[in-house]
């Protein structure tokens, strides 16, 4: 099984879209807040899995970047050097040693790195990406839309825990 960890609603449910399809058994967690994510990793670590997926933004130019980048930069010392790809303001960064986790940063929001590609209203419909809601759109967005986007990092994904 895959653990998918997102820190927000509009990550919850892109974590959701990129893996509806494929064959492989996933969990989804939400974390409310970037913080948050490092606790919600160590529980299941400690429970159940050894195969990862965490969904976060960047937060450049935002007190949480801070702990973004000390959070990357810990990952990357306990797990070695990750191996990368970009999507545009899409990151990928992968990590194997027992466990394999995969890390889909956007940068420097999901609003910007991805949701504005598809939906030219956001700046009306902002609020609602960030709560409960957000989940949603964001599953009807890739529904409605149907981006390379998704397709390409579902293929990432599927090829990496295989």
């Amino acid at each position: 099984m895959i653990a998918v960890i997102s820190e927000c609603w509009a990550n919850f449910g892109f974590g959701k879209a990129v893996t509806q399809n494929l064959n492989i058994e996933v969990k989804h967690m939400h974390a409310e807040g970037v913080t948050k994510i490092g606790k919600k990793l160590k529980a299941f670590q400690r429970r159940v899995s050894d195969k990862f997926i965490l969904i976060i933004d960047s937060e450049r130019n935002n007190p949480a970047g801070r702990w973004v980048e000390g959070f990357l930069k810990n990952i990357e010392s306990k797990y070695g050097i990750p191996s990368s790809q970009t999507f545009k303001a899409i990151s990928i960064k992968k990590y194997k040693n027992r466990e394999k986790i995969m890390i889909i940063l956007f940068e420097p929001f999901i609003e910007d790195a991805f949701i504005r590609k598809y939906d030219k209203e956001i700046d009306q419909k902002m609020d609602k990406y960030k709560h409960r809601e957000g989940k949603d759109l964001i599953m009807s967005l890739v529904k409605d839309k149907n981006p390379d986007d998704i397709k390409e990092i579902a293929k990432n994904i599927f090829q990496f825990f295989s």
